[in-house]
């Protein structure tokens, strides 16, 4: 008897090893992150805000997809730990990237994240991935 396998075949319409975090946007204790990838169609590039409440869901996405074949053995990339982010501080409405400082370094674990999921042969497939990429509501 033949086992029936879903078909996971939706890929990324993104270039996933170009993904970026352009700017993080503080308001109060929340960051918010600007995540920029390059359309693989060559017009333009997505622009789309991420909370890290975004990226646990993403991750979470990825967790429960028991279903998926060859999603067993699978090392999955992991998620940096929430920033604490110290509310005290001067609130800075816009940081761009250059000015980022102390955020510099997160920011790069964070896109390191994404662009592992995004390059990965089997969790780039699942379609949370593609909307947290591409949409600003998950």
């Amino acid at each position: 008897m033949m086992e029936e396998v879903n078909e996971v075949t939706s890929t990324l319409s993104v270039h996933g090893q170009n993904i970026k975090l352009a700017e993080v946007l503080k308001d109060g204790d929340t960051l918010t992150f600007l995540v920029v990838s390059q359309k693989l169609s060559g017009t333009g590039e997505y622009h789309v805000y991420q909370t890290y409440d975004d990226f646990e869901w993403l991750q979470q996405q990825l967790f429960s997809q028991e279903d998926v074949p060859g999603i067993q053995g699978v090392i999955f990339p992991p998620l940096p730990a929430k920033a604490q982010v110290n509310a005290s501080a001067k609130v800075m409405k816009q940081l761009g990237l250059l000015g980022l400082g102390e955020w510099q370094p997160y920011c790069k674990a964070l896109e390191t994240f994404l662009r592992q999921i995004a390059t990965h042969s089997i969790l780039s497939k699942n379609k949370a991935v593609e909307i947290f990429l591409t949409s600003s509501d998950p």
